[in-house]
C-alpha cells in the first residue's frame, strides 16, 4: 500500500526580502530567499561626523561607521600677535573640518623694525673708534717732534 502525501507549494510571508528579514514559507518556516544583507550604498562620503581623535561618514540606513580615519591636522592662525597684543591659533582637519581649542601666540615685545641709533650714518661695521686713533697720532707727532727738537738743542749746545 502507497500512502501519497500532499506536496503543496510553498506560502511566502512576504512579496520581498529585505536587508534583515529572509522570504519564509507562512506553513513551515522554509526559508524561500534569505535575507539580503546589509550594502551601505548609501554614504555620503562628503558628510562627516567626528570626535577628538577620528573622523568617519555615517551609513543612512544603518547608522553604522564608515570610513574611519583619523583627523589630519593644520594650524590656522586665528589672531597674528603684535608687539603689544596677543594672537590665538588653532588646529584644524583638513578632511573634516575638526577644531581644536585655540591655544594663545604670545605677543613679540620687540617691534619687527627696530630704529637705528644714528639714521644719518650709513652702517658700515668699522668699529675702530676712529677718535682713538686720531689721538694715538697726534702723541706720536708730538713724541717725533719733541724728539727732533731736543736733539737739535743738544747738538747746538756742544
Amino acid at each position: 500500500m502507497v500512502i501519497e502525501t500532499s506536496k503543496a507549494a510553498h506560502t511566502p510571508d512576504r512579496a520581498e526580502a529585505t536587508e534583515t528579514d529572509a522570504v519564509k514559507c507562512s506553513v513551515c518556516g522554509y526559508v524561500i530567499t534569505p535575507a539580503l544583507g546589509h550594502t551601505h550604498h548609501d554614504v555620503d562620503t562628503t558628510k562627516f561626523e567626528s570626535d577628538e581623535t577620528n573622523h568617519w561618514n555615517t551609513c543612512s540606513g544603518c547608522g553604522e561607521k564608515q570610513n574611519v580615519s583619523a583627523h589630519e591636522f593644520e594650524w590656522k592662525i586665528d589672531k597674528d600677535a603684535t608687539v603689544t597684543e596677543k594672537g590665538s591659533k588653532h588646529e584644524e582637519c583638513k578632511v573634516c573640518g575638526y577644531k581644536k581649542t585655540a591655544v594663545e601666540i604670545p605677543a613679540t615685545g620687540t617691534p619687527t623694525d627696530p630704529t637705528p641709533e644714528n639714521p644719518d650714518s650709513p652702517p658700515t661695521g668699522d668699529n675702530s673708534m676712529m677718535a682713538l686713533w686720531i689721538a694715538l697720532l697726534f702723541v706720536s707727532g708730538f713724541g717725533v717732534a719733541s724728539t727732533a727738537v731736543y736733539g737739535k738743542k743738544r747738538k747746538s749746545v756742544k
